[in-house]
């Protein structure tokens, strides 16, 4: 006969190479795993589940060594299955399956479900450290930030070598607004597995609220560094927005535009935060950079092209107004910055402290550049908390400028002869989504 063909070889190969995968199992009950396992679909699609339950119907041993396997696999599908049939059939869960199984149910988003399960083996075990971890986990989701304090207590309690413990201590230290101790816990992190980049990133955040500039982006740079193919987004935009309270909008923009191209699911932070205005439009970037090479003419030109698609972008708005102001034309700008207020005072955008910098800029411009006698003055905004996803402005006293719909749907017509050009614009921006704490 002749050889066998590459498929064939590695059918031969494939029950070998799964029986080398497996992890380390009790004595008693590997010789029936190992045979179970062999039930998976070479295509690892669908797992016969059916034939292993005819086959160990009534050993839950093996069906939770089982399902722990598949979902360190990355099996997590067909390891929810095991754990259902199993709590179907009253069976006891072990306590590292419960923990295994409150995991899932934590990423199906089931939290009433895995609190049951976290308590009933609580219960039975109340030194387990995983299962106060996994608690303070699902109590941080909920925002109950004492029942979590509480739990990652006791998990560090008895344990205090597990990184990820010290890095949720101190996110509940960074709640509290205890940020030494939070700075603290998260260094103790990074000691303790020196690959952990949130850990650093994390401490970054701490220094910036203890005022130490420096170290946190010293912190925020070995982040980065610490995944050279993604570049750890969440440190990139923490750069930004210190680049940004500094002064430096060059640079705010390039690291802005470094954690979008990144490709890992970073825009709906961006858009959390209110930084995805500007970079809506690719030609924004560069009219901004424009600006601030004092070519406020080309500037104006692409602003005014940006708002004839974008009219209620509160960031465009106002450097459209601020352009406008450098040249004299006072009047024209007046609406821009009222646009400005009038935009960043809507509910979308009014929790969103770098919205807020902006209008509180058109604000003060527009104060200095309009008599009091002739208009009602606007009081500053009240300040909101930075940490506050829903947060809302309280108007109050604020009179909100209506602004013209005529004035500012015509595209802006410079009194100048001067006609200057617009460049090229060669910007792409990767629109992506990922989980990851600012924090």
């Amino acid at each position: 006969m002749g050889t066998k063909c590459s498929k064939c070889l590695a059918k031969d190969d494939y029950p070998t190479n799964k029986k080398q995968s497996l992890i380390e199992l009790p004595s008693h009950i590997e010789n029936s795993l190992k045979d179970s396992i062999l039930q998976l679909s070479s295509d690892y699609s669908f797992l016969t589940f059916d034939k292993i339950l005819n086959k160990h119907p009534n050993n839950p041993d093996i069906l939770i060594s089982f399902a722990s396997q598949l979902y360190e696999k990355g099996l997590t599908i067909q390891a929810n299955e095991c754990f259902k049939y199993l709590l179907e059939r009253d069976f006891q869960l072990s306590p590292k399956g419960s923990v295994i199984y409150a995991q899932i149910l934590i990423q199906n988003k089931n939290y009433d479900l895995a609190f049951k399960i976290l308590i009933q083996n609580l219960d039975n075990v109340s030194n387990d450290h995983e299962t106060h971890a996994l608690l303070a986990e699902l109590y941080a989701k909920l925002d109950k930030h004492n029942q979590s304090y509480k739990h990652i207590s006791e998990a560090i309690k008895l344990n205090d070598n597990i990184a990820e413990y010290h890095n949720s201590y101190g996110l509940c230290m960074m709640k509290k607004k205890e940020y030494n101790d939070a700075l603290k816990h998260f260094l103790r992190a990074y000691d303790l597995d020196n690959n952990m980049a949130k850990a650093l990133n994390n401490a970054g955040n701490a220094y910036r609220k203890l005022g130490s500039i420096a170290e946190a982006i010293k912190c925020y740079n070995l982040a980065i560094n610490l995944i050279p193919k993604r570049k750890f987004p969440i440190a990139l935009i923490n750069i930004a927005t210190i680049c940004f309270y500094t002064g430096d909008i060059l640079s705010m923009l390039q690291y802005f535009e470094e954690a979008l191209q990144t490709g890992c699911n970073i825009h709906k932070i961006m858009v959390k935060k209110g930084y995805h205005l500007l970079f809506k439009n690719p030609k924004t970037k560069f009219a901004i950079e424009l600006f601030h090479k004092q070519e406020y003419r080309k500037s104006i030109v692409l602003f005014n092209e940006i708002l004839q698609k974008d009219p209620y972008n509160t960031i465009v708005n106002y450097y459209m107004a601020i352009s406008l102001t450098e040249i004299n034309k006072n009047l024209e700008a007046n609406d821009y910055y009222k646009a400005t207020i009038e935009n960043g005072l809507k509910p979308i955008c009014a929790g969103k402290k770098f919205i807020r910098h902006y209008v509180k800029l058109a604000v003060k411009a527009l104060n200095k550049q309009i008599p009091k006698t002739n208009i009602k003055t606007c009081e500053e905004i009240p300040e909101v908390d930075e940490d506050s996803e829903n947060s809302t402005i309280n108007i109050g006293a604020v009179e909100v400028f209506k602004v013209r719909a005529e004035s500012l749907s015509k595209p802006y017509q410079p009194r100048s002869q001067e006609s200057p050009t617009d460049s090229p614009i060669d910007t792409s921006i990767e629109e992506s989504e990922e989980k990851c704490l600012v924090m």
